[in-house]
């Protein structure tokens, strides 16, 4: 059993689970105080215990992992513990303040707890948005669907799921705070994934964040059968856009997309 020994990563172990609780964990996320890897130097195990501020002109080497996409990410760690077992080789490493790692990272996407059982892609629009409100509140909300169809999206993303065999259902849904107030309800897109997840997150949020702009958000999550709070609502009430039955099939005719 995985011992979540930090708030921070119960926090992010429940915001998985139920968006409800994403708002609580980005509050405590931009507060917190976060470990990223330096350049490699076997041998030095080095780490700056007390949070690094930043001052003009300051600057800071960090080590981004690269993909077999030729894309790259930079790797976050929410405790010594996360990061020590994520790598196995001697490195360095840094304490720093989120707020402060966001805004020296502005443009880049980070993976929180890469390689743990929990972990969360942050997504460049999406840290954008946490520096300029310090949370994203969709705590108190319900899903609903659409009110605009994101025909787009829907057939980028099943060009993509069709090519990862450990998709079975993909949903898009609507995240309305209670109350019906529409005009600040956002779209989320919900994979239901067998295994590890992590490669098909990383490449539908590069999908999704092409598709938003400005301070919109466009959210990401697993769902999972267990249909636990929000969950629910993708097996009772959603439409799938994507089975894994016909996923082969649509991947390959974009004409044949649509929606039940």
């Amino acid at each position: 059993m995985y011992d979540y020994a930090e708030n921070l990563e119960r926090l992010l172990d429940r915001a998985t689970r139920d968006l409800r609780y994403r708002s609580r964990f980005y509050s405590a996320l931009i507060n917190a105080t976060v470990y990223v890897l330096g350049p490699e130097s076997p041998g030095c195990g080095e780490i700056m215990m007390r949070p690094r501020t930043l001052e003009a002109g300051d600057t800071m080497q960090l080590r981004y992992w690269h993909l077999g996409d030729g894309s790259r990410v930079l790797p976050v760690f929410t405790s010594l513990w996360a990061l020590r077992a994520a790598i196995s080789e001697d490195t360095c490493y840094r304490a720093i303040s989120a707020r402060e790692l966001f805004m020296l990272t502005r443009g880049s996407t980070l993976v929180l707890n890469p390689r743990q059982p929990v972990g969360k892609i942050l997504q460049p629009w999406e840290i954008e948005l946490l520096l300029h409100q310090d949370s994203i509140d969709i705590e108190d909300c319900e899903l609903d669907h659409p009110l605009q169809y994101p025909q787009r999206l829907v057939e980028a993303l099943t060009r993509l799921l069709g090519r990862h065999p450990s998709v079975r259902t993909a949903w898009v849904a609507q995240v309305v705070p209670n109350g019906d107030d529409r005009v600040s309800a956002h779209l989320v897109v919900g994979l239901e994934v067998d295994g590890n997840a992590g490669q098909v997150l990383r490449e539908a949020g590069h999908v999704v964040s092409e598709y938003v702009g400005g301070r919109q958000i466009l959210d990401l999550c697993r769902v999972r059968r267990e249909r636990d709070g929000l969950d629910a609502w993708f097996f009772d009430q959603g439409k799938p856009f994507y089975e894994r039955a016909w996923g082969h099939k649509m991947a390959l005719s974009p004409d044949a997309i649509g929606h039940a």
